[in-house]
């Protein structure tokens, strides 16, 4: 059960362990005078290592894209920026392909946010850009099924009774940037619906497995078919809890096809309830299992802030199918100034609860047997093209790109 605790100062922090926890390196990406963040990371076949994010300048509008590679040593290959419709651009999800190709999603702001997604060769430069122009709409995960296709979730927008609203859902494209489909999440009864999508996961038979939030602020599960046909979708949450904030952040699914999500659960009543949720379900959707991931200190919890969003959580496999779990704590501990990550090697089983005692601090954390409800949203789906487009963008239709002054420089994490 090796976990670290790493803090750092600024910049966009990447760090390499081993499969026994020890640390390796670590870089953090700068750009002078910028707050820079890391929102996604990926690595290939032959370990290079893979990070999108955005940056300032300035004011919010000033913000750019970036992505940056990596070899397995730590050694920046390189990095380049790029702005969508020259206006203010994130990325949050990255992919690559086994010919090294690199695919981003993200959101781009005019009058309000717009998903996309863009194709960059091995070196970084863009292939290749598309959009799904209609407002509300916004790209997070992004993955790459077995025929090629490229699939991104998010928020798909749509004008409901004159207003433009949102609903979670997949986008799909080819390798040529073509689009092929998008499904929508359409109202159930009661006038619940999937507010947005924010992690992928593709199971071996080419089922799509994607995790959320709705709009009762639940964690979402929904299971699509390689036709990307909605099969079932769970919620989980408890329903004593006054203004509940949970959500799905990071999800894999094994060599069986039983997917497992990451996600976060509190209240927006005290953002220092916070704590992670680490669930199992079989490929029926049944809940095998669920956990509590906390911080126990003095003033500790799982990190968000007021408006929702939460800092580094992640869910992968190592080659073994142990379950890595990267996430952020917060504490109000005098020996310890803002913010701090976790990263927690976990068996697949759901084993292994009780207290450790972690980081040069000392700081406690639990993994408890959780109490929450699993249940049903039957969601359908709306097939759609309105926004999409349906022939690739060129890069100077998406906008400018641009090498950064950014710098790799090696930080000191404990």
């Amino acid at each position: 059960f090796p976990v670290t605790i790493a803090t750092a100062t600024s910049g966009a922090l990447l760090v390499k362990y081993n499969s026994a926890g020890d640390l390796l390196w670590q870089r953090m990406l700068d750009v002078t005078s910028s707050t820079d963040t890391a929102n996604a990371v990926t690595t290939d076949s032959a370990g290079n290592v893979y990070v999108a994010g955005e940056y300032l300048t300035g004011s919010s509008s000033t913000q750019s894209a970036f992505i940056a590679k990596y070899d397995s040593s730590g050694n920046l290959l390189f990095q380049k920026a790029y702005r969508v419709q020259s206006s203010r651009t994130g990325a949050r999800g990255i992919v690559v392909d086994a010919s090294q190709n690199i695919y981003t999603t993200g959101e781009y702001f005019t009058t309000g946010s717009f998903g996309y997604i863009v194709k960059h060769d091995s070196s970084g430069n863009i292939v290749w850009g598309s959009i799904v122009n209609i407002i509300y709409s916004s790209g997070v995960g992004i993955k790459i099924n077995g025929t090629g296709q490229i699939i991104i979730c998010g928020g798909i927008g749509f004008s409901y009774s004159g207003s433009n609203v949102s609903t979670g859902g997949i986008t799909v494209y080819n390798s040529s940037g073509t689009f092929i489909t998008q499904r929508r999440a359409n109202y159930v009864s009661g006038g619940y619906y999937l507010n947005e999508l924010f992690a992928l996961a593709i199971d071996p038979s080419g089922n799509i497995y994607a995790t959320g939030i709705d709009s009762s602020r639940y964690i979402t599960l929904i299971k699509y078919d390689s036709s990307f046909t909605p099969q079932w979708s769970r919620i989980l949450y408890l329903s004593s809890q006054l203004n509940n904030y949970n959500y799905g952040a990071g999800l894999v699914v094994d060599s069986l096809g039983n997917p497992y999500i990451l996600g976060y659960y509190g209240s927006n009543l005290n953002l220092s309830s916070g704590k992670a949720v680490l669930a199992k379900y079989d490929s029926s959707g049944n809940l095998q299992w669920h956990n509590f991931i906390s911080f126990t200190g003095a003033g500790a919890s799982v990190w968000r802030d007021s408006v929702g969003a939460v800092g580094i959580m992640g869910l992968a496999f190592d080659s073994a199918e142990n379950l890595c779990v990267a996430i952020t704590g917060n504490t109000g501990s005098p020996n310890v100034a803002g913010n701090f990550g976790a990263i927690l090697k976990l068996p697949k089983d759901g084993s292994k609860l009780g207290t450790y005692t972690v980081g040069p601090y000392g700081q406690p954390i639990t993994y408890t047997a959780g109490n929450l409800t699993n249940g049903t949203r039957s969601y359908s789906a709306t097939t759609t093209t309105t926004g999409a487009t349906s022939t690739p963008a060129t890069s100077t239709t998406l906008g400018t790109e641009s090498t950064p002054a950014e710098t790799s420089t090696t930080v000191r994490v404990s």
